[in-house]
């Protein structure tokens, strides 16, 4: 079968050819290539022997394989399908691309551009990995680093790569954890795919996605009732003065209605959060070219920090 479609794909590209060059091609009999025309012929391809000079094997002009196989519509679709998979594993699909796009000979430039890699690049190599992971049903065994500092090794079972709010994630059954669970990606060392296979266990793991159930975010590395209190807390009102200069921040850390721009050409941002280190520390990073105007009781707070700060390079 490959063979026959490799045929059509020389047939596509160069409209004619001998059956003596497709034999050394593909290093088979010219009695196996004239099989192989007679099968592509009667599944409905147009394909003819001509003799002379310029004689060889053809198919038809302007014939398009999608006529008898698939709609214009539904080989646009796969085009942008394989388009979409080549911007997340770059070069993977462009040998497929190529060869339908010119067997649909439908040609659109591409209308979507994404690159997953840091800008160093280094992160590559383990989507790559998790990903085979993934679709060979590897366990994987890594370091992970919680939110409270605390490091420790899993095992677990990968499901799904999780793309959210400017961060990667992955879902995977936690051995430990006997559970689903969400793992931060950048949060991940020493990462390892093990020969052990979870083959037998996947339909059931995969349940836990297809479901919806409420996961128990590793990445909050908090139990159920835990995450429940954290909802309990009441989320307090902020309103941040920032620098104009920093205004190719502001829009990536705050929603657009949480921000107004002054006539003096700062911002000022009013936003809810429940307070916690992350908060604090997303507002220091901003260093002098923010500061917190409500409630009051955090400037003391910050000041605090910043003081204990110092300390640190005295």
């Amino acid at each position: 079968m490959n063979r026959l479609f490799e045929i059509l794909y020389i047939l596509l590209q160069k409209k004619s050819i001998t059956a003596k060059e497709l034999a050394e091609r593909f290093e088979v009999s010219v009695r196996t290539i004239y099989r192989d025309i007679d099968a592509l012929s009667l599944a409905g391809v147009p394909v003819y022997a001509r003799k002379g000079r310029y004689g060889g094997i053809c198919l038809l002009d302007n014939f398009i394989l999608d006529k008898s196989l698939v709609s214009e519509t539904e080989q646009r679709d796969i085009l942008v399908a394989l388009e979409s998979m080549a911007e997340v594993e770059k070069g993977s699909t462009d040998a497929i691309l190529a060869k339908l796009s010119s067997v649909f000979q439908m040609g659109q430039p591409r209308w979507l551009t994404m690159d997953f890699s840091d800008w160093s690049n280094q992160k590559q190599e383990l989507y790559s990995n998790l990903k085979q992971a993934i679709i060979n049903h590897k366990r994987i065994r890594f370091q992970y680093y919680s939110r409270s500092c605390e490091v420790t090794e899993r095992v677990v079972e990968p499901l799904q790569l999780w793309f959210k709010d400017y961060t990667w994630y992955l879902k995977a059954f936690c051995i430990k954890k006997k559970g689903l669970r969400v793992f931060k990606l950048n949060r991940m060392q020493q990462v390892i795919i093990l020969e052990e296979s979870f083959e037998e266990e996947y339909s059931q793991r995969v349940k836990f996605l297809i479901e919806e159930v409420e996961e128990k975010s590793e990445v909050e590395e908090q139990n159920l009732s835990d995450h429940k209190k954290e909802k309990k807390k009441e989320s307090v009102a902020l309103t941040i003065y920032i620098d104009q200069s920093q205004g190719y921040r502001v829009y990536d850390n705050f929603d657009a209605e949480c921000v107004t721009k002054l006539e003096d050409g700062n911002f000022k941002v009013k936003v809810e959060y429940i307070l916690d280190d992350w908060v604090y520390g997303m507002i220091l990073s901003y260093g002098k070219y923010a500061k917190v105007v409500e409630p009051g009781y955090m400037k003391e707070r910050i000041r605090s920090i910043l003081l204990e700060t110092i300390k640190e390079y005295e």
